[in-house]
């Protein structure tokens, strides 16, 4: 019986380049797995089996010729909200349930010039705005580590696939903790990415000054191989130089912090002990993390709010969907956006104004430190509640996630630990803009040194 499920992408690449399997086999083999995992775990909107195989076979033989491209013959998955060309893309929501667009977003391209493999489209909260993947209209995507948990939002779909060893590497939206959150409560690594170093375009816009696209993986170095094929532009062009030989060593001088202002609200007693022992963890293998200030962090999530919710009832004006298609937005959206309506202008340019203020601040601790460890969920994943769908996970997620796309940093999430009932518990490492590859690096540090932690997946537990 193969292992195809348990291999991350890197480790599918070697064994193609050393014969050892086909992508033929990894595309068959991944493809039976989300067809046995579906009725439990919803992860899949789209599975896309068919053009899975053609793929497979061109990779083959791109393999045989030796002529394979950076991520020639590897299976993902893509979030429904990226447009994918011949392949339905929903957004989430029943008023796009056959819209079928006739080209690729920029990022899922990237992906396919690069030989990736697309196995279907993710599942993802309405519109993406959500933080528990639980959508009304088409199921919550369940946690692979416990289906009765949320799986955490709006990259729902692609945490549990991931997680589950549907596909290796998949691809997600971060506009408030959208990769950060299901890869925390999935047990995966999620990374959100300096903001503008990979495009959005053919993505639905959410906050479009706040919307990062970015790779869930089962590893950082799988994460920086999938980043280093994203990135591109002015943005992406120096951490794309920084990643062309892999990631390297989190360098020895590096200073890493910890900031208790950032903590808003207190970790309970399943989550401290885990964030805890990741401070440990670094001060084990030579990086004791220095204590660093950020006194505005109050003045964080007040700044962030109003402009996440008039940038994306921009979006649904200029598509015409608001308020002219009431009766087809769930309840809880719906009110979302009527929300929204009342932020006015001049409250979106004062909290504009103090979103460069506050990044300024922010630099400032950066002059302290280059690399921040910081929690990420307050609390274990909730239990699905499809009364209140995001009103646990919010209280579980906290404000920790939303610093970071205010303010357009890299950030990547990696499993730290288990609370007492097994479920994975994430922590974050945060950089200065552009310093995705040093993020990265601090990642992989941790993986290493948590290495029993990083062994344990759900597959056979729940599966």
């Amino acid at each position: 019986m193969n292992d195809f499920h348990r291999k991350s992408a890197n480790e599918l690449l070697a064994g193609y380049a050393a014969g050892d399997f086909s992508p033929v086999e990894v595309v068959e083999a991944l493809t039976a797995r989300i067809e046995a995992t579906e009725p439990l775990l919803n992860a899949f909107f789209t599975p896309t089996p068919e053009s899975a195989l053609v793929a497979a076979r061109v990779a083959e033989e791109r393999w045989r010729n030796k002529r394979p491209r950076p991520l020639e013959g590897v299976p993902f998955g893509v979030k429904d909200l990226f447009d994918t060309a011949g392949a339905r893309t929903t957004y989430g929501s029943p008023m796009f349930d056959r819209h079928v667009p006739d080209r690729d977003a920029r990022a899922v391209e990237r992906m396919l010039d690069a030989g990736a493999i697309l196995l279907g489209k993710t599942a993802t909260d309405e519109f993406a705005y959500g933080i528990a993947g639980v959508n009304p209209h088409y199921g919550p995507a369940r946690n692979p580590w416990n289906p009765e948990r949320v799986s955490g939002g709006s990259s729902s779909g692609s945490g549990v696939a991931v997680g589950a060893g549907c596909v290796p590497i998949a691809l997600g939206s971060d506009t408030g903790g959208s990769i950060r959150s299901p890869s925390s409560f999935c047990g995966i690594v999620g990374f959100k990415p300096t903001w503008g170093a990979i495009s959005t375009d053919g993505m639905w816009a959410m906050g479009r000054t706040l919307d990062h696209p970015g790779p869930m993986a089962r590893t950082p170095t799988d994460a920086a191989l999938v980043h280093r094929v994203l990135v591109e532009g002015s943005r992406g062009r120096e951490i794309a130089r920084a990643l062309a030989s892999g990631l390297a060593p989190f360098p020895a001088e590096a200073r890493l912090g910890v900031c208790p202002d950032l903590e808003q609200i207190p970790l309970d007693a399943e989550v401290r002990p885990v964030f805890e022992a990741a401070v440990a963890a670094f001060a084990g293998v030579g990086f004791p993390p220095r204590e660093a200030r950020f006194p505005r962090a109050p003045e964080v999530l007040p700044t962030f709010v109003p402009i996440r919710d008039a940038e994306t009832l921009y979006t649904h004006r200029v598509a015409g969907l608001f308020p002219a298609r009431r009766d087809e937005y769930s309840e809880l959206t719906y009110s979302r956006l009527a929300a929204a309506a009342n932020v006015g202008l001049d409250e979106y340019l004062v909290a504009s104004a103090n979103r460069w203020r506050l990044a300024e601040a922010f630099a400032e601790l950066f002059q302290e430190v280059d690399v921040l460890l910081a929690p990420l969920a307050t609390a274990s994943p909730p239990q699905i509640d499809d009364e209140a769908p995001d009103q646990q996970a919010w209280e579980a997620l906290g404000l920790h996630m939303v610093p970071e796309n205010l303010l357009g940093l890299p950030a990547c999430a990696v499993r730290a630990g288990f609370d007492s009932a097994g479920l994975p518990v994430g922590v974050q490492l945060v950089g200065a803009p552009g310093a995705d590859a040093l993020v990265l690096a601090a990642a992989q540090t941790f993986f290493e040194a948590t290495a029993a932690v990083q062994e344990r997946w759900p597959g056979d537990l729940c599966i």
